[in-house]
């Protein structure tokens, strides 16, 4: 175990393949080795075309179709329950597919749909909900146990029925509209009714929040819209439904339903379903809807699916990730990463995240399992994968959603914590945290830098506190009155280091400089210069900065020197530091950040004297989550944060105490000492990031063992993981894919790592760093620096390396066949290198390379 981690490079050599053999050999005589004399060698300019190039042929991308088409969905019968559908959604709206006798159900979701924001107090807790709608044919044309229904990955497409009547569902990827494409050729068809139906009463008042849905019926279209209002919050969505094709009837059923009524003729018809929402009470949003969904039926359900299919095929073309084993575990788990994938397409391309609570699938009203704010740990798990996967564009409703929050954020570093900088919490609403008036915000921090009992606030701060949100992380401590002021998510920091460190590396693969000074150099700088001048962060006698009364995740409660705090500081602030250099701002910042950088406290160990987990000392010198005192600590963890986030201890950084560190506690942890000795566990938590730190560590051996674990929920409980691939483990209507976030990110890892030694320091390319021999895998993955690297690993030998330079510059990639020489192929230029562990190329922007193992 660890082998690769324990190795200053991370790859032992590796023969090429049998099948490989006579073309190495022949091209080992054909070509000139020449010695390695540095970067020279490896640029373009040197290059010397071969008289013949015998390696021309390398294998080809797989069929994208048959590949992705694997991770299909296809169910024979009505599922059990309605978070079982089948997912459809244009990343902007969506809802799932499922079905009864007679009839195809929805409820249309969307991400920018919120009750209340952050100004609203604790009245009413909920979001994302539309409408319901119900499409009811003659008859009971859906038999409980044979009605067929399908979900096309690759096409995005939702087909429900295999004879007549048939449906084809998809979320249009233009225009913010789904399509229900009906063919029913039956003599007795008779009409059909399309019923849009309120998610709650047309009046529903709850203190100062009034939630009001109204019908808006003309002959042709319906449309229902609710209006969200408090203390001066509005919200108002609408869903319009129309029907091309056929001619249709519409009329109010009752208080809460609407109806079209299709009636029968000849040839199939498409129901369109447009949606808005918008917190600008000067927009039509029942317009706005409604004309997407009459653009969807003036182009024609023909061309809007064609164009359809293409925008999908388009996305996944690229990159690629293919998997197999013998027993098919690996491919099991490849399906699982496509499908995080097609998800993620259909719920992140609005302005605002998806919720890990139900995303865009919500399918019992609007009120949600953990409610409406944005909880860090669980969002992080569906945004770790999309920028290696060539997807950033994915990314765009997290950044947009945290930069549009950051004035806000200064204002609560300032008011709650008395510090510079800004503060974003583990738990927030979508547009941020409410100012505070000037009196509530004193006691606030007086009570949670505990300069202050909270019998000593004012009656008036202790009457605002208890009418709050106790999910909101400021306001926590009101569900655990007996640790006050501390609570599960009251004194946490490294949320907001780990969301500034997703924008640092979306800058490290884009290279976009207007990227980091506008959006990732402001986070970065808010989360520094919160470190720095946060009032609970002294020096102490050592000459250390120490931390004092602050979480460690939810896990200790108001302890010192936490190591996921420690960890967040040595990450955050070299990148700071860095991106303040390039972009020549801020000079005199840069002291005060090295000085706190240079003195902080070490990471917390199990043998220190206050240590939280005394009782790990037999098991040798561990990092622990931090030391006492604290007011609540869980005594059998250990912290494995540097090897798992902020490329602290990476397959690249030097031996050292760190990455001894890293290995001894990685060692403790309970699954391996389980295994070793014969008691394997059978169950990870969901949000558990075991496999993500195995892969890191190189641990290939372990990652085998814990990423199926982890993908197939395996010792959950069996209604737990639905036959969707979703998961509600984190309670009723939480329907989600965490787990296979946690999946996909690992298996990037597995596969190839782009990694510097160092936070900031300049990334090296790993190939296969802790994948399974066993295994079979071939990929293409974007690293950082715009390289798109393609490769395989066939019986645990690696064939070719082939990398496409999208934006120019330093490629630097350890050798996959260890100390072999290596073929480097540009075009038509071909050359021989002598063999060494770091290969270091030269490229220009569009320019593709092919790395082979030569044979002397």
């Amino acid at each position: 175990m660890l082998q690769n981690f324990r190795s200053r490079h991370g790859c032992a050599a590796i023969r090429s393949p049998r099948y490989y053999a006579a073309l190495f050999s022949l091209a080992a005589l054909c070509l000139t080795a020449v010695s390695f004399q540095g970067r020279a060698l490896l640029a373009a300019e040197t290059n010397r075309p071969s008289p013949t190039n015998p390696l021309a042929e390398l294998p080809s991308r797989p069929d994208m179709r048959a590949l992705v088409s694997r991770t299909d969905l296809h169910y024979r019968g009505q599922v059990k329950r309605s978070e079982a559908g089948l997912p459809v959604g244009n990343g902007r709206m969506g809802s799932l597919v499922w079905t009864s006798g007679s009839s195809l159900h929805f409820q249309l979701n969307r991400p920018d749909v919120f009750a209340v924001n952050k100004d609203c107090a604790y009245s009413v807790d909920y979001c994302g909900g539309l409408a319901k709608v119900a499409v009811t044919f003659n008859g009971d044309v859906f038999p409980p146990a044979d009605v067929e229904q399908h979900l096309s990955v690759y096409d995005g497409l939702v087909t429900v029925g295999s004879g007549t009547p048939q449906a084809e569902i998809f979320g249009w990827h233009e225009r913010d509209a789904m399509a229900i494409r009906v063919t029913d050729t039956r003599k007795t068809a008779g009409a059909t009714h399309v019923d849009l139906k309120m998610l709650r009463p047309h009046w529903v008042l709850t203190g100062s929040h009034r939630a009001v849905s109204t019908f808006k019926l003309d002959e042709s279209t319906a449309v229902l819209q609710q209006t969200f209002t408090q203390k001066g919050y509005y919200c108002r969505s609408a869903v319009a439904i129309v029907v091309e094709g056929r001619e249709a009837t519409v009329e109010k059923v009752d208080a809460s339903t609407a109806r079209l009524t299709i009636g029968p003729g000849d040839g199939p018809y498409t129901v369109w379903m447009g949606s808005a929402a918008s917190f600008d009470e000067g927009e039509d949003v029942p317009a706005v809807a409604m004309s997407h969904a009459r653009a969807g039926a003036r182009r024609g359900y023909a061309k809007v699916r064609e164009e359809n299919l293409a925008w999908w095929h388009n996305f996944w073309s690229k990159s690629f990730v293919r998997m197999s084993s013998e027993d098919g575990t690996a491919d099991r788990v490849e399906q699982g990463y496509n499908y995080y994938l097609y998800v993620m397409a259909s719920t992140s391309r609005g302005r605002i995240p998806p919720k890990f609570n139900g995303m865009l699938f919500s399918t019992g009203g609007d009120v949600r399992r953990w409610g409406s704010k944005f909880w860090w740990w669980n969002t992080q798990t569906l945004y770790w994968t999309p920028m290696a996967a060539n997807h950033t564009e994915l990314m765009d409703p997290l950044f947009d959603m945290y930069s549009g929050m950051i004035d806000s954020a200064a204002t609560a570093a300032r008011q709650q914590w008395g510090s510079d900088g800004i503060f974003i919490p583990e738990t927030v609403d979508f547009d941020g945290l409410a100012e505070l008036s000037e009196p509530i915000a004193a006691d606030l921090q007086d009570l949670l830098l505990e300069r202050k009992l909270w019998e000593a606030t004012s009656a008036k701060f202790r009457n605002h506190a208890l009418a709050q949100n106790g999910f909101a992380s400021r306001w926590n401590f009101i569900h655990a009155p007996q640790a006050m002021p501390h609570s599960w998510i009251t004194h946490i920091f490294f949320s907001q280091a780990q969301i500034a460190w997703h924008y640092w590396l979306r800058y490290e693969y884009t290279q976009d400089e207007a990227w980091l000074r506008e959006r990732a150099y402001p986070m970065l700088r808010g989360v520094a210069q919160f470190y720095r001048t946060y009032p609970n962060i002294k020096k102490g006698e050592d000459g250390r900065y120490h931390i004092y009364n602050v979480n460690n995740g939810e896990g200790v409660w108001g302890g010192q020197d936490p190591h996921e705090e420690i960890a967040s500081i040595m990450g955050v602030l070299p990148l700071a530091i860095k991106a303040s250099e390039i972009l020549g701002v801020d000079e005199d910042l840069r002291g005060p950040w090295r000085d706190l950088l240079e003195n902080i406290a070490p990471l917390p160990t199990n043998l220190h004297l206050q240590a939280v987990n005394p009782r790990l000392t037999r098991d040798g010198v561990v990092w622990t989550p931090a030391l006492k005192p604290a007011k609540k600590f869980n005594a059998r963890s250990v912290g494995l944060r540097p090897a798992i986030h902020f490329d602290l201890v990476t397959l690249e950084t030097p031996r050292s105490n760190l990455t001894r560190m890293a290995e001894l506690t990685y060692e403790s942890r309970s699954f391996t000492k389980r295994r070793d000795a014969g008691v394997p566990e059978k169950f990870q938590r969901i949000l558990d990031q075991t496999t993500i730190v195995t892969a890191n560590m190189g641990a290939a051996k372990d990652l085998k063992e814990v990423l199926p674990r982890q993908a197939f929920r395996t010792g959950a409980h069996p209604n737990l993981l639905l036959a969707n691939r979703m998961s509600l483990e984190e309670g009723a209507q939480t329907q989600g894919i965490e787990h296979l976030g946690t999946v996909s990110y690992s298996v990037q890892r597995a596969l190839c790592q782009s990694i510097p030694p160092r936070p900031g320091a300049e990334p090296v390319i790993h190939l296969f760093p802790a994948w399974p021999r066993e295994w079979d895998a071939e990929f293409e993955l974007l690293c950082r620096g715009g390289f798109l690297v393609r490769s395989s690993s066939d019986d645990g030998q690696v064939p070719f390396v082939e990398i496409t330079s999208q934006l120019g510059g330093e490629c630097k990639i350890r050798n996959p066949w260890g100390t072999t020489q290596v073929v480097v192929r540009r075009g038509d230029a071909t050359e021989v290198v002598d063999g060494r562990s770091l290969l270091v190329l030269e490229t220009k922007p569009g320019e593709r390379i092919t790395l082979l193992p030569a044979r002397r």
